[in-house]
């Protein structure tokens, strides 16, 4: 791992576990174990950094699905890898942060507010998936709302947010 990889990542955690507020240059500087000199060489404020920790951590979870994998497979394939998609995602989040999905939660909503294209590139991804369950559903002639399967899910994580020792 590069120093820059290093610094995102514990970034990442810092901004994930105390929140952007009350996250400083200072405290990040002191997880890092860097000078200030080394830290600002590679970001040379906190906005940036928060930018590069959001483009990282939580948009290219959403900008690298393999969509090209989910368009020639069934319906029944199709939600195994949505539900992989999101065991996966409760997994590497939990494993990273104090209080698991809770503090995921604020830190999505603190980058809708602090990171200007975040809800836009959130948008794209659940379009294509709509879209995507949407035309397999059609295919299979299915009676089921594509909506509300996406919802199914969402709601799983907001589950696992209220009840963290409980399985999917």
């Amino acid at each position: 791992m590069t120093t820059k990889e290093k610094l995102l990542h514990i970034s990442f955690q810092t901004f994930l576990n105390n929140g952007y507020e009350n996250t400083s240059m200072n405290d990040l500087v002191k997880a890092s174990g860097l000078s200030k000199g080394a830290f600002y060489h590679y970001y040379p404020n906190k906005q940036a950094l928060y930018a590069a920790v959001i483009n990282t951590y939580f948009l290219s979870y959403y900008q690298n699905i393999p969509w090209e994998s989910f368009e020639k497979i069934s319906f029944n394939e199709l939600e195994i890898k949505i539900k992989s998609f999101y065991i996966n995602f409760v997994q590497s989040i939990s494993a990273i942060s104090n209080n698991g999905l809770a503090n995921y939660y604020i830190m999505f909503f603190e980058a809708s507010k602090y990171h200007p294209e975040f809800i836009g590139e959130i948008q794209k991804f659940y379009f294509k998936l709509h879209k995507i369950l949407e035309r397999t559903i059609q295919k299979e002639n299915l009676n089921i709302n594509p909506l509300s399967l996406l919802s199914k899910y969402e709601g799983l994580l907001f589950w696992l947010l209220i009840f963290p020792d409980r399985k999917i």
